[in-house]
């Protein structure tokens, strides 16, 4: 686990924000360090590397100077912390005090978090402190930052993968998030990084938290409703993200969301919760 004995945080920003339809951050560098962790509904995270799927549990990081925006799901609006910062690292050497910059934390750009009820603690001890404006608040937030670095940490560490792999399973989320409604199979996406459909399928779930299939299943959902909506009917709606028989995609929208596409757009139609 990474040493973070020389950290100093500053807190620019720490928001527990329930997401509105409006809500969307358009992607930017940023200057400072953006955190962000999902504990409800679903999105999406832009960066300058493609997009990729947000939900329950999706833990995100930015250093200053990368490329990143988020957007909201309009039918499962999200809901997440965030916290803008700067970091410096302080030293004492030969009786002086140095400050340094600090560069990106050792973690990595998404994770999906595995105890998301304790990390959720966490986020609203911070929140709550950060709110009560008192004068011990910095002190008391870098105390609880400290806690929650120590837990991602702790989880960056367990994947235990090399930083190709890592990267590699990255790459694939966002070639899957762009290539949806093509006729992909898990062999498909095997022969894109180079691994044998069963290591594919551990690792990416390890890190993503859902099968590669799985993955490329709940953004074809996603994007199934966003075409219902607009106007498009169940045979359009089918075919354009992915799937050539309708009825078969009937089935496996039903399955996600529990309701088939044509009583979707009727319950979105009469302004039923969908």
């Amino acid at each position: 686990m990474s040493d973070f004995s020389h950290l100093v945080p500053s807190f620019e920003h720490i928001v527990d924000r329930q997401c509105s339809l409006q809500w969307q951050v358009v992607p930017a560098p940023k200057s400072t360090h953006n955190i962000m962790f999902v504990t409800g509904g679903e999105g999406i995270c832009k960066t300058a590397g493609g997009e990729f799927p947000l939900a329950r549990g999706s833990f995100v990081y930015h250093s200053p100077g990368e490329i990143s925006g988020y957007d909201t799901s309009k039918t499962s609006l999200m809901r997440v912390f965030g916290i803008n910062l700067h970091l410096t690292a302080l030293y004492f050497e030969n009786g002086l005090w140095e400050v340094r910059p600090y560069g990106r934390l050792p973690l990595p750009e998404k994770m999906e978090i595995q105890d998301v009820g304790a990390l959720q603690a966490l986020f609203n001890r911070l929140t709550e402190i950060w709110t009560e404006k008192s004068p011990l608040t910095t002190l008391q937030c870098r105390s609880v930052f400290m806690e929650i670095l120590c837990v991602l940490s702790k989880q960056a560490a367990s994947l235990g993968e090399p930083p190709e792999t890592v990267l590699c399973i990255d790459r694939l989320a966002s070639f899957i998030y762009r290539n949806y409604n093509r006729p992909l199979t898990l062999e498909d996406l095997a022969k894109f990084t180079g691994f044998n459909p069963g290591y594919l399928v551990r690792t990416f779930k390890k890190h993503k938290g859902l099968t590669p299939m799985e993955y490329l299943h709940r953004i074809r959902m996603r994007r199934a409703e966003e075409y219902l909506r607009s106007g498009y009917n169940v045979s359009e709606t089918a075919k354009m993200v992915g799937y050539e028989d309708a009825f078969y995609f009937s089935r496996m929208f039903k399955k996600s969301g529990g309701s088939s596409p044509r009583e979707y757009i009727q319950k979105y139609r009469t302004g039923e919760t969908i």
